[in-house]
């Protein structure tokens, strides 16, 4: 069972690619991949806060269990004045 997460915007600038697919079990949480991420790309600001967590473009909590071929994006408060 796998899940890909997408990356965005300076996300992928960063891990300079779009996606990459990460294998989960069946009590794999949305947590475990901000993990599993985070210490593939340790320059990326992952942090709960910084960062809004989509599955399957809707936005989530990190306790939510994952499902084979779910899709994770994150995106990146955006601010303005």
């Amino acid at each position: 069972m796998i899940v890909s997460v997408q990356f965005h915007g300076l996300h992928r600038m960063t891990t300079r690619t779009s996606e990459i697919h990460m294998p989960i079990s069946e009590n794999t949480r949305v947590r475990d991949v901000i993990a599993y991420v985070s210490d593939r790309y340790p320059d990326l600001e992952l942090k709960d806060g910084n960062v809004f967590i989509l599955v399957n473009n809707k936005l989530t909590s990190m306790d939510r269990t994952l499902s084979p071929n779910d899709k994770i994006s994150f995106l990146l408060p955006v601010g303005g004045g």
